[in-house]
């Protein structure tokens, strides 16, 4: 078991925002911390929370050239210990650290768990490699795992690209699993090509639309229906995430290629088929009109009232930056609050947002990147109506990269995120509300 670190062994934090009194940060250890001390990589967290006991659940990636694991560990204390970490698959040479298509963590009812990712294949006269969706899931909470399957069920005659995928719980006993797929279905465009590592931007010739498509279990990953193809015009290179609402009804948010090349983020409600699919909703009119794939899907959440919480990164000239916007009640349609820029200056690099609601309402933000430019964990804490209440940044180390949050039952937040560097590692944060 793991002791919390002292606040004041975290770099000094800088504290802005309205309301008296900032958000008190804590440094939690990781769940190996010690194990792997001149050890592997480690990188792509992704946090959840058992819905019947309240546990926090974490899984990454840790390995090295040599072969990757994806490792699971949960707490019963928010992050101030863990149980000892297991393997959820792997050592294996086709398991990458890959931060937009990183692993997804999700947590159902009856102690079952799945972790779900994009595997990397190489391919001889291939650009990219091909990758294929794998699936795992626990029915004991975590100790054990089964052995991992493909969910794309075009893997045995194609050698395409699968990945930038979503995963969540559906209903009472579903599991829903979406991914940008390269294969031809009704109204795909032709086979896109596209990076799959770090930060970098595919170039306009190299990266046509793709089409999302879903894998759904009724039996919590028992068992599997075929493939469904659903939206066309997605953004290839930009994760599509998933968020499970009240009821179990899902919602899928993603960057959709909008005619001219503008790339702007959408909403719609997952349905178990492509027939009479709904259009999606623009959750803000940026306009960002750009000739690649940037590299960066939002980060969405839906509330115990159904409402969506969305951030994002925008690249639109004059005005690139992080937003977030609250979905509010209003007739005909989604609508959403004002935008509010948490990060913004006139260009910026691609940034991530990620994005939890808060206990009592409102939500949690956090993000990779500041006003200047620089690789620098922040978070913010929005109130119901979609204000902003604090702001503070997590740590002046660069390097931040592809920030996880989820909302603890006490109110807290947990931030998770990968830290580059000459060895990749991962930090892992509390935040409590100030006074």
């Amino acid at each position: 078991m793991k002791r919390l670190i002292p606040v004041a062994a975290l770099a000094a934090a800088t504290l802005a925002g309205c309301g008296r009194g900032g958000p008190a940060v804590e440094s939690l250890r990781l769940p190996d911390d010690g194990a792997v001390a001149a050890g592997p990589e480690r990188s792509d967290p992704a946090l959840a929370l058992d819905p019947a006991t309240g546990d926090l659940l974490m899984s990454w990636t840790a390995g090295d050239s040599t072969g990757y694991a994806i490792q699971f560990a949960r707490s019963a204390d928010g992050g101030s210990t863990w149980s000892s970490p297991a393997i959820v698959a792997g050592p294996a040479r086709d398991i990458k650290p890959h931060a937009e298509s990183a692993p997804r963590l999700v947590a159902a009812r009856g102690n079952v768990l799945a972790v779900v990712w994009s595997n990397s294949v190489p391919v001889a006269g291939r650009r990219w490699p091909a990758s294929n969706i794998r699936f795992a899931r626990s029915t004991d909470g975590g100790r054990s795992w089964s052995a991992a399957i493909t969910l794309n069920d075009d893997s045995a005659t194609t050698r395409g690209g699968h990945l930038f995928h979503g995963a969540a719980w559906s209903g009472d006993s579903a599991l829903v699993v979406a991914w940008m797929d390269e294969r031809q279905g009704p109204g795909a465009a032709p086979a896109a090509q596209g990076p799959v590592v770090g930060h970098e931007h595919a170039p306009a010739d190299a990266e046509p639309d793709a089409r999302i498509w879903m894998a759904r279990s009724e039996n919590l990953g028992a068992s599997w229906a075929a493939n469904t193809p659903m939206w066309t015009a997605a953004c290839p290179c930009c994760r599509v995430s998933l968020a499970r609402g009240p009821g179990g009804a899902v919602v899928a948010g993603w960057r959709k290629h909008y005619p001219g090349n503008v790339r702007d983020v959408v909403i719609a409600p997952v349905t178990q088929t492509d027939a009479a699919l709904p259009e999606p909703s623009r959750v803000a009119p940026d306009d960002w009109v750009y000739p690649g794939c940037p590299h960066t899907g939002p980060g969405i959440a839906v509330d115990g009232a159904g409402a969506s919480h969305v951030a994002w990164f925008t690249g639109r000239q004059g005005a690139a930056g992080v937003y977030y916007a609250r979905e509010q009640a209003a007739g005909g349609g989604r609508q959403f609050t004002t935008p509010v820029a948490l990060a913004q200056a006139r260009t910026l690099p691609a940034s991530h947002a990620g994005v939890a609601p808060r206990i009592g309402g409102g939500a949690w933000v956090a993000w990779d990147i500041n006003d200047e430019g620089r690789r620098v964990p922040s978070v913010a804490l929005f109130d119901s109506a979609g204000g902003l209440v604090h702001r503070v940044v997590l740590d002046t180390l660069e390097g931040a990269d592809h920030p996880q949050v989820v909302a603890l039952r006490d109110g807290r937040a947990v931030i998770a995120w990968s830290q580059s560097g000459p060895r990749p590692s991962l930090r892992l944060v509390r935040v409590r509300e100030g006074s």
